[in-house]
């Protein structure tokens, strides 16, 4: 089955004649891609947000904030 070619080198077929080799409807599958995109980026920063509150305080006492004192009383709030 012969197609004629249009002007942009896509088959012609049923009426369907692509504007500059675009289909009609690809804003829809950008706009899919775009929404995935960004879903893949939101879940990547606020993945690092479940944190429990007791590796929250051992970063803290690692890093200097509170004593030991404080994060024994914590721990044993926490616990």
């Amino acid at each position: 089955m012969n197609m004629p070619i249009g002007i942009t080198g896509c088959a012609v077929r049923d009426g369907f004649k692509p504007v500059m080799g675009f289909h009609p409807y690809g804003w829809v599958f950008q706009l899919l891609i775009l929404f995935a995109v960004g879903f893949v980026i939101y879940w990547v920063v606020r993945g690092n947000k479940n944190e429990s509150a007791i590796d929250i305080v051992k970063k803290r006492f690692a890093a200097g904030e509170i004593s030991e004192k404080e994060f024994l009383k914590i721990k044993k709030v926490l616990r």
